[in-house]
């Protein structure tokens, strides 16, 4: 490096740092789309094929629904060390080398399909994840075929971005998510409704089953049974459904994320149905735009994100150009309309990322999640039959609960002493879950604030405290675990 400074030690580890976490990000972006999966390497296949897997207890026959495309689009993103390093094969061989090397492009091509356009993420599926024990236990299929073609399902979505609404994303800010971050109180809630659905009790009365096999055969028929009028159909034989309804975990998933859809419509509804005269209100041609925009494909979302990023424009003024309004239309929008717009999109976006992720978790067939959750099961058998032996875990799952209905309880903004209730004004359903009334949302379809007028958040000291609180519970479980279970301890080494 001649005329040129060179880098120190520190520099260099800095540029590492940098150079990693970009391209990291740009692995992670490649799952935007169904190819992206294609291109991981192990212990994914180079085509996503969703076959019809084994029919759910009870059933006869399944039919299978239609399959996720089986090769990669041609916008998948690559990896920033994949790029380059095809860049430099490419100025290696030069356009000369392209004929001598015509004999040998089958040892070429199978060298090349065993390469990773994600080579960080798979190096740490592969170094940290696979060699867990369970995790070693299961089978091809489940990683090539199902937790591909899930995945699949999710790139063919076309889940919005945060760039989208306006927004920093959530899973951007997890560390100050429950404190800092405006979204902070949506997640409790979600996490709220969640744990007020989990049928403790009815897995606590599972749990005293002393055989370990009829203990793991109930918990997998309370979770994962599926009961509907077509599965009881499908299982005498009068029916050949694939959908055949949704089992517990499924039906979880559905109540929150339907309960959280029709917020965000409603939110949307809102300003679609203000009146004319009202200050700030959208025209309808441009909501209808933005409803017309919506309802494209992921391709031409990405392609209006692109020009919105690449000239700096709003993304409302990118969608509404690309729908062909005029520029005077777009340049006499004032700045409030602007705002009702970029909430009107951001609302319909979350109902649509919503009711498409319980689509593909609740009712595309076959049903990969299920068949995943099974596959989980049944490679940690032998170790939940050993802890199940061992340990009394109707304990452990009772202090899961205090825990974190206890977390809960400590996220929400607080009123001041002299305004609060007892227990902070939180009942308590049957499954001793905390429970209020519905999330409220704000007239431009956002998210209300972390804390409202008078009302402190939770802050960090908060957490320690109550981890401090706690930790003698988690001690419990390990102690008991390690004293009473030294095979299932070896187990984990």
């Amino acid at each position: 490096m001649t005329g040129q400074a060179v880098l120190t030690g520190e520099q260099a580890a800095a540029l590492l740092d940098i150079l990693t976490n970009h391209g990291t990000y740009a692995e992670i972006e490649a799952f935007k789309s169904p190819g992206g999966v294609t291109g991981f390497g192990a212990p994914f296949r180079r085509e996503t094929r969703v076959p019809a897997g084994p029919p759910s207890r009870g059933s006869r026959t399944t039919t299978p629904g239609g399959s996720v495309p089986s090769t990669p689009r041609a916008r998948t993103p690559v990896s920033f060390f994949w790029s380059r390093e095809e860049r430099r094969k490419e100025r290696e061989n030069g356009d000369d080398d392209v004929g001598d090397n015509s004999n040998n492009n089958n040892g070429e091509d199978s060298e090349k399909a065993n390469e990773s356009r994600s080579p960080l993420l798979q190096m740490l599926l592969e170094r940290i994840v696979l060699p867990f024990p369970g995790v070693r236990e299961l089978p091809p299929d489940f990683w090539g075929v199902r937790v591909q073609g899930l995945l699949a399902r999710f790139g063919e979505a076309g889940l919005s971005e945060s760039y989208d609404k306006g927004a920093m994303g959530t899973r951007k800010t997890l560390a100050c998510v429950f404190i800092l971050s405006p979204e902070g109180q949506y997640l409790i809630k979600l996490l709220e409704s969640i744990n007020n659905l989990i049928p403790y009790r009815m897995i606590t009365q599972t749990l005293r089953v002393g055989n370990a096999a009829l203990m793991i055969s109930g918990m997998v028929r309370l979770l994962l049974t599926k009961l509907s009028v077509t599965s009881l159909t499908n299982w005498v034989g009068l029916t050949a459904n694939a959908d055949d309804g949704m089992n517990l975990l499924q039906r979880i998933i559905w109540i929150v994320l339907t309960y959280d859809a029709s917020d965000f419509r409603k939110s949307a509804d809102k300003i679609d149905k203000a009146k004319e005269g009202e200050e700030d209100k959208p025209p309808d041609e441009i909501l209808l735009a933005i409803r017309e925009h919506i309802a494209k494909s992921w391709e031409e979302h990405d392609a209006v994100r692109k020009t919105s990023l690449e000239s700096s424009k709003s993304i409302i003024t990118a969608v509404l150009e690309s729908a062909g309004k005029s520029p005077q239309l777009i340049s006499g929008m004032s700045r409030g309309q602007h705002a009702q717009c970029l909430a009107y999109y951001s609302a319909l976006l979350s109902a649509r990322d919503r009711e498409s992720i319980i689509n593909v978790l609740c009712r595309q067939p076959p049903d990969l999640f299920t068949q995943i959750v099974k596959d989980v099961i049944a490679a940690f058998d032998p170790l939940i039959r050993s802890v199940h032996a061992r340990v009394d875990l109707r304990e452990h799952l009772e202090s899961f609960q205090q825990f974190l209905s206890e977390f809960i309880r400590a996220s929400k903004p607080r009123k001041p002493e002299s305004n609060a209730n007892t227990n902070n004004g939180i009942s308590t359903n049957n499954n001793g879950n905390t429970n209020e009334g519905p999330e409220k949302m704000n007239k431009d379809g956002s998210k209300p604030s972390a804390a409202g007028d008078g009302e402190t958040r939770a802050s960090v000291e908060d957490y320690v405290r109550l981890l401090r609180r706690n930790k003698e519970l988690l001690y419990k479980w390990i102690h008991a675990v390690a004293k009473e279970c030294p095979d299932g301890g070896r187990r984990l080494t």
